[in-house]
């Protein structure tokens, strides 16, 4: 089943948002191992260095590469750590 769920804030700060972050990270190994599942991000308030460096501190690290859009552009990463 294609699914889409939108988790929205304006009162999360990077600490909080990386914490959320490894909150569905955690519960997605939890109780969807074998499953894949994509999260994305519009983060207009953050450059794409700092997206970046937020998601590599997430563990285990995503086995995908990161796609970041910002701004109307788009930047692909490589495997993280």
């Amino acid at each position: 089943m294609n699914s889409i769920i939108t988790i929205r804030s304006s009162q999360l700060g990077k600490d909080d948002l990386g914490k959320l972050l490894q909150s569905l990270r955690d519960c997605e190994q939890l109780n969807f191992p074998d499953k894949v599942i994509s999260i994305i991000m519009n983060l207009p308030e953050m450059s794409n260095k700092e997206a970046l460096k937020l998601l590599n501190e997430i563990k285990p690290a995503f086995s995908e590469g990161l796609v970041i859009t910002n701004k109307g552009k788009t930047s692909r990463f490589g495997k993280t750590k």
